[in-house]
């Protein structure tokens, strides 16, 4: 299988010929310049998977005997031997930048002229102008703002009936690519000389922008996607393949030393986003999107031409409008359209139920560790240290099944800090806050979830880039007003508790909080980028050492003054599950919107709480208790009110198309593809 390429075939409306226009301003094109020198060996390792494409576009092109045909970015020849095959009869020319592809294309094809040329500034020869125009995959090479007046040139010099058709790869937000540029941006040695000569190509335009620019110019204009699969032998071989285009302007820059180096760092992140099938091969997926637009008249196509000439004076109009503030603009409209627009999707009702769900489970652990307290058996980090073995069990056998033994290893070789960091802060905050709780009084522990979600909306927009706007500043401030009449309400019914250590109880809560905020964000970024069970795993296989060793440290003496019957084996059974549950699926929660509406979620425990305790302990209901419950959801639904269709799962830090981000349930580039987080 092959290499997916978008398509896109243009049939030209019939109308007078007109004179070549002067050509484009000749502005810098270092992403193109930077491919002219490929290797014609190089590319043709995958040759029959580089030329279905073409195979697959040229079926699409209904002209029968043009005389005069144009391959535009010919390469070694193997496009242009497909026309040749087609047309036997017509005059073919081949047209490349790189010396090395046409001097192979001509041993390869003598009976046919090829020319060396920039496509920039090319211009056909003239006497009789061009039936076909056939380009496999070099238009994405260009700059963006060059590629589509470029073609319209090119179109304007064709004759009535003539056909200009082209496929280019639309693989910007595939791992494949995704990897070379977060590989080149990751501080190895490299990033100093890639980061101003910026070899990652732009996005490819949308099949709207296709439409909008050349419709007017055309009888017909189809576009579509097609899926192609490369089952190629290894993760090495994906390598291979793109050594032969895209990643050649991040590899040629660089010396020997640092080539070698950035394509050993390259593989390790393919390793880890393509996995291996039974067999060992790798599959290399491209998804596409299909358009088809009709056949218009010569009226039709008039009518469309002052339609887009009127549009196109427009930005002549706004030309001298500052870059920045045409994006603050833009922003701007999109959050006015996208009032109410998030609240109304199935995933914004998902979310909602979700963070209820784990609230529901994060205060059933608590109640758990309430009945073992009765029961003469608080042994905190006891308990919490049989959830991280499960998680472990679960999570870090799915990873090893999917990666592998030696994948696996490798990956905690390279990462095993970053999840050590993340382990870490969640046993310390969990161990820190059994601590606030045995010395402080229990208002004031409670008050300190405040704290957790100011340093959570902090440190996300400083470290994270994260952008609030006013509601959801607002549902956050309508939430906490929430969490303060729960408060208030126990205060009211005497569930508070004097303090043994108020001071130290206090500083005991406040570190706590602040451990939390960074566990969290720390969780929902590490999350954003790979897979959730190595995520989940590695929380698990870490968490089971630091927390085992602080047990055996910090609780030896617990154990003999403990009650050991069935009755506290059911109580550590059931805050194990939940916890699990919890563990679970707060990495999903964190996706598909954020650490701070997370948190305010989790506002609603004490709620929940007091449900539970009704049946276990007995508890009274207070009146407010009710009203605090509705204040804190109102908060949720004001924090999303004004959010798009996306809501919080596209993230700022995994770039505007979510490209670093990994495709998973709950994130930003399955919201993309799909339209929603969870599918």
């Amino acid at each position: 299988m092959t290499s997916l390429r978008p398509v896109a075939f243009l049939h030209l409306a019939r109308r007078a010929p007109r004179s070549t226009p002067a050509l484009l301003s000749s502005r810098t094109m270092a992403s193109y310049r930077q491919a002219k020198d490929w290797s014609a060996d190089q590319y043709l390792k995958f040759a029959e998977e580089r030329t279905r494409p073409a195979r697959d576009l040229l079926a699409q092109i209904r002209a029968e005997a043009p005389q005069r045909v144009v391959d535009l970015g010919c390469g070694p020849g193997n496009s242009t031997q497909v026309l040749a095959d087609r047309w036997p009869n017509a005059h073919i020319t081949g047209m490349d930048s790189s010396p090395d592809m046409v001097d192979k294309a001509r041993k390869t094809l003598p009976q046919l002229d090829f020319e060396l040329g920039d496509l920039a500034t090319w211009t056909p020869p003239s006497g009789s102008p061009v039936d076909v125009y056939f380009s496999n995959a070099v238009f994405q090479w260009m700059p963006s703002d060059q590629r589509l007046p470029l073609i319209s040139r090119l179109i304007q010099t064709q004759a009535s009936g003539g056909v200009f058709a082209f496929q280019v790869p639309d693989n910007f937000l595939e791992p494949s690519h995704a990897m070379m540029r977060e590989t080149a941006a990751d501080g190895g040695p490299w990033t100093a000389v890639l980061k101003d000569r910026q070899p990652a190509l732009a996005k490819f335009q949308s099949a709207q922008d296709i439409y909008n620019h050349l419709s007017p110019l055309c009888a017909s204009l189809n576009i579509w996607h097609t899926h192609y699969y490369h089952i190629l032998d290894s993760h090495e071989a994906v390598v291979e393949w793109v050594k032969g285009t895209g990643l050649r302007p991040f590899i040629d820059p660089l010396s020997d030393e640092d080539r070698q180096a950035f394509v050993a760092s390259y593989l390790a992140r393919l390793q880890s986003v393509y996995p291996t099938c039974v067999d060992g091969k790798v599959i290399l997926k491209y998804p596409r999107l299909q358009k088809t637009a009709e056949v218009a008249d010569a009226q039709d196509l008039h009518e469309k031409s002052l339609q887009a000439h009127s549009v196109a004076e427009e930005p002549e109009r706004n030309g001298s409008q500052d870059p920045q503030e045409e994006q603050q603009q833009k922003q701007d409209q999109g959050r006015a359209h996208g009032f109410l627009q998030y609240i109304r999707t199935r995933d914004f009702w998902l979310v909602l139920l979700l963070g209820q769900v784990i609230a529901l489970a994060d205060i059933s652990s608590s109640t758990f560790s309430s009945l073992l307290s009765y029961k003469g058996t608080s042994i905190p980090a006891f308990q919490t240290l049989w959830n991280y073995v499960l998680l472990n069990i679960v999570y870090t056998g799915i990873t090893i099944y999917k990666y592998g033994f030696k994948k696996w290893f490798k990956m905690l070789y390279t990462d095993c800090w970053k999840y050590f960091i993340l382990s870490f802060l969640d046993v310390e905050g969990n161990y820190f806050m059994v601590l606030a709780y045995r010395y402080t009084s229990l208002l004031s522990a409670e008050l300190f979830s405040f704290w957790t979600i100011i340093c959570v909306v902090f440190i996300s927009a400083v470290f994270l880039r994260r952008r609030y706007h006013i509601t959801q500043y607002l549902g956050i401030f309508v939430a906490c007003g929430g969490l303060g009449m729960l408060i208030a309400s126990d205060h009211l019914r005497g569930a508070n508790y004097p303090a043994e250590d108020q001071l130290k109880g206090d500083l005991f809560a406040l570190l706590a909080s602040t451990i939390y905020a960074f566990s969290n964000l720390f969780e929902e970024f590490m999350v954003s980028k790979r897979p959730m069970y190595e995520v989940i795993g590695q929380m698990g296989f870490w968490g089971m050492l630091i927390n085992g060793v602080q047990c055996a440290i910090f609780d030896r003496s617990s154990f003999h003054g403990a009650t050991w019957d069935s009755q506290v084996g059911g109580y550590i059974a059931g805050y194990t599950i939940v916890l699990f549950i919890f563990y679970t699926l707060a990495p999903i929660m964190l996706r598909i919107s954020s650490a701070t509406f997370f948190n305010i979620s989790l506002l609603t425990m004490n709620f929940w709480g007091l449900i539970i305790g009704i049946q276990v302990f007995h508890y009274t209901v207070q009146f407010l208790y009710p009203i605090a419950f509705v204040l804190i959801v109102l908060g949720l639904f004001i924090y999303f009110v004004k959010e798009g269709s996306l809501g919080e799962s596209t993230k700022p830090w995994l770039g505007n198309n979510q490209e670093r981000g990994i495709d998973g349930v709950g994130t930003g580039r399955r919201a993309q593809a799909t339209g929603h987080a969870i599918v």
